[in-house]
């Protein structure tokens, strides 16, 4: 279904006039005047044709988005500054009059909250439909007044077409790899290992929390967040090999579908601490090495590196007065996250194709 020019434009300039503050200013009779911008008919079919397939809101003015037209996709960000960086296989696009209109009216990107009422005024609301020659408005004067907004285009050699949640770790990896837009200082090493593990393409690594790792304000909520993607983990370490003995050839049930049935038929999950020791126990000296060393040089009684990841964990989670309490500094938690990045691309490459 086409998107209304006569809406999407409607709506825009209503969100500039929101912005106005009647109670410093009153507004002329000209307030209410019909305005629109100018395209020419390739923009205009831009506007109504533009389909947002995915998005994710981060905040009012921060949205990730995939845009689809006439067969292309684009990368949508709103509300970020221009990248240092560019996943592979985006390129750079310019933006237009309908694709910019579009993006304004599916997310209601609203007005800069340093615009001014004699800036709307003098650069935007002083041009309306009654006046002689007025053919619409341009595209560079609105620009400065709404968040930012860049597009990429998605080549064919895009490197995860053959993941259903594509969106969402084209995101984490956008993000990972502009330490601008992250909000903790992680190191150089953190956010490299991060972008690696998102690059492994797993079919069952929830990229939600990386994203919520790499944006979080606190280092307990984004190890926490990473600590989620060891969870996960916990039932698929007991179930592959009984899968695996039991359907020793490809059958008619998945292996998600073997553990759905489990858990649920049985009731079944495993005790938490027990699992990340197995998991512990079995992940090779290379992968957990750096979580060992960050966990020792925190606490030099830390021998059973599972059980105090796992203490570390519930200190954040549960609020009990027999759990004990941790007081890392930022460079620890950077480290301890680090190490747990690490032990989660051995296991996730080890189960890249679980399903």
């Amino acid at each position: 279904m086409s998107r209304s020019l006569k809406k999407a434009n409607e709506l825009l300039f209503d969100l500039i006039k929101m912005r106005f503050d009647v109670s410093i200013d009153d507004h002329d009779n000209t307030f209410n005047h019909p305005r629109w911008v100018w395209g020419d008919n390739i923009d205009q079919k831009w506007l109504c044709e533009v389909k947002f397939k995915d998005r994710l809101k981060i905040t009012q003015e921060a949205v990730f988005s995939i845009a689809e037209f006439e067969g292309d996709e684009y990368f949508v960000v709103t509300g970020f500054s221009i990248p240092d960086n560019i996943p592979q296989a985006l390129m750079p696009c310019s933006l237009n009059p309908g694709l910019f209109v579009g993006v304004i009216y599916e997310f209601e990107l609203p007005v800069l909250k340093n615009i001014s009422n004699d800036q709307l005024v003098q650069n935007i609301l002083s041009q309306h439909k009654n006046l002689v020659g007025y053919e619409g408005h341009e595209l560079n004067d609105l620009l400065k007044i709404f968040p930012n907004i860049f597009v990429m285009k998605i080549s064919g050699q895009y490197l995860y077409s053959t993941n259903q949640r594509k969106h969402q770790q084209l995101i984490a990896h956008y993000l990972s790899i502009n330490k601008k837009f992250i909000n903790l200082p992680f190191s150089n090493d953190t956010l490299e290992a991060i972008s690696n593990l998102v690059l492994l393409d797993s079919k069952i690594l929830k990229y939600e929390n990386i994203i919520q790792a790499l944006l979080s304000f606190q280092f307990k909520f984004a190890f926490l967040d990473l600590y989620r993607c060891i969870e996960m983990l916990y039932q698929i370490v007991y179930i592959n090999e009984p899968y695996n003995n039991i359907f020793s050839k490809k059958g008619s049930i998945t292996k998600l579908e073997f553990l759905e049935k489990i858990e649920f038929s049985l009731n079944w999950r495993p005790n938490e601490r027990n699992t990340l020791n197995k998991i512990f126990e079995e992940t090779p000296g290379e992968y957990k090495k750096r979580i060992k060393i960050a966990a020792q040089a925190i606490d030099g009684q830390a021998k059973a590196n599972s059980n105090w990841l796992y203490d570390l964990r519930c200190s954040i989670v549960h609020l009990k007065a027999n759990h004990r309490e941790f007081e890392l500094t930022p460079y620890q938690w950077d480290k301890i996250i680090l190490g747990t990045v690490d032990m989660l691309l051995y296991w996730y490459s080890e189960y890249i194709n679980f399903e």
